[in-house]
């Protein structure tokens, strides 16, 4: 399985997150071999986001609930929130 942020997943991402926070920021995007690796700003502070091939996500950053929330967010953009095992 292969879990990558196309452009239309991003758009997605992008449209949800805009709708908790006005100013959702993407400041850049990296691409390696076996992960991406996003940059945003969220209420004036930086997070990171890693998004690795096997579908694993990680958001660091200094505000604990906003990158839990953007982990939330990615992963049901790519659809792994059935792989966490969430009922519902």
């Amino acid at each position: 399985m292969q879990a990558w942020l196309d452009e239309e997943k991003l758009v997605k991402l992008v449209r949800r997150a805009r709708e908790r926070w006005e100013d959702f920021e993407v400041l850049r995007i990296e691409q390696h071999r076996s992960k991406q690796v996003l940059y945003v700003r969220v209420q004036g502070y930086r997070l990171r986001a890693i998004v690795y091939r096997k579908g694993v996500v990680r958001v660091y950053g200094p505000l604990e609930g906003a990158s839990i929330a953007l982990k939330r967010m990615i992963e049901r953009v790519l659809g792994l929130e059935h792989d966490r095992g969430l009922k519902g």
